[in-house]
């Protein structure tokens, strides 16, 4: 993958950046990725962090679009994750992945959905301090589609950004 370039139609100050085992952008490489590997398709207005073993590509966080208040202040993103394996998620990982919509883009909330039929992800969200908030009738658009979970989190929730202020 060349990170090197601009993907998609992202402007050319926003780059995608590769820091160790992350590459974070607004790439269309990355979004395909995830895309495929969920069932749904992200365009370019969504960022992504790619998380590397080498220079494989095993999992991807898409960031949907920041969602603003009416004070045009940075309030939530919502957030997708596909894995070829539960290894990439890794304590470094996961505060990579918290970090860049609560720390960089100041979010005050970040959400995801997930199937009601899938009880992997289900737990992933559960075990990582998402707190389930609802169920949404028809809210799942992937593979298996129908209801899904609602998961949200904030920065004072994130357990992953307080053991890095710990460090």
């Amino acid at each position: 993958m060349d990170t090197d370039r601009h993907c998609g139609d992202a402007s050319e100050s926003y780059p995608v950046i590769r820091a160790g085992r992350f590459i974070i952008g607004r790439s269309g490489a990355l979004c395909a990725w995830a895309g495929n590997r969920l069932g749904v398709s992200f365009d370019e207005r969504h960022t992504a962090v790619g998380i590397l073993s080498g220079d494989t590509i095993i999992a991807v966080v898409a960031y949907s679009p920041v969602y603003f208040d009416h004070n045009r202040e940075p309030w939530m993103v919502e957030m997708s994750v596909a894995a070829d394996s539960p290894a990439w998620a890794t304590p470094h990982s996961l505060r990579f992945v918290f970090a860049w919509p609560f720390t960089c883009l100041g979010v005050r909330r970040a959400q995801a959905r997930v199937s009601v039929n899938n009880p992997r992800s289900l737990r992933f969200c559960r075990g990582i301090g998402y707190e389930e908030e609802g169920r949404m009738v028809d809210g799942y658009p992937g593979p298996g589609g129908g209801d899904a979970i609602l998961f949200g989190m904030t920065p004072g929730s994130c357990r992953w950004l307080k053991e890095s202020s710990n460090e």
